[in-house]
């Protein structure tokens, strides 16, 4: 996986702790974990990622907040989604979530080009199965990319028993 970093390290290495690391840096990270793990060691990263950052003092509020808020199942956690979203990503789209009795929709619009690849929507699975996770409930996410490519639309819906 370093190999296939080799490009972006200087760029990341360089950036401060709350810098902003160019779009197509973070894409390469994502295709990156996705070819040396697969599509479900990608979204296993990329959830332990997640779950990891909510012990820390960015997503800590976002995470408690949630549950706090709307109880603890995974919809309270996605529902956080767009307040978090814009801590992370800046000019990246919008996202939107519908969550309804044991399913959750998350909804994100104008994703720029260079993160409309499968590692990053592996990434954002990976996001959702943090959700589920977090929450101790097991569950399906399912994935609509069929607009990413022509108008940066993704939507993942995550159900739960």
């Amino acid at each position: 996986m370093l190999r296939r970093l080799e490009p972006v390290r200087s760029v990341i290495r360089q950036a401060s702790r709350l810098g902003w690391v160019p779009a197509d840096c973070f894409a390469a990270i994502t295709e990156a974990t996705l070819a040396g793990l697969g599509k479900d060691g990608a979204q296993d990263f990329w959830s332990s990622r997640l779950r990891a950052s909510f012990e820390l003092p960015l997503m800590r509020p976002l995470a408690q907040g949630g549950v706090f808020l709307y109880g603890k199942d995974p919809g309270s956690i996605i529902r956080m989604t767009p307040k978090a979203y814009p801590l992370v990503f800046r000019e990246c789209g919008f996202t939107d979530v519908e969550v309804e009795a044991r399913n959750a929709t998350l909804r994100i619009a104008d994703i720029p080009p260079p993160l409309r690849t499968d590692g990053v929507v592996q990434c954002f699975a990976g996001h959702c199965r943090a959700a589920l996770g977090f929450t101790g409930v097991d569950g399906v996410i399912e994935l609509d990319a069929r607009s990413l490519a022509s108008s940066g639309a993704l939507t993942l819906r995550t159900s739960w028993a």
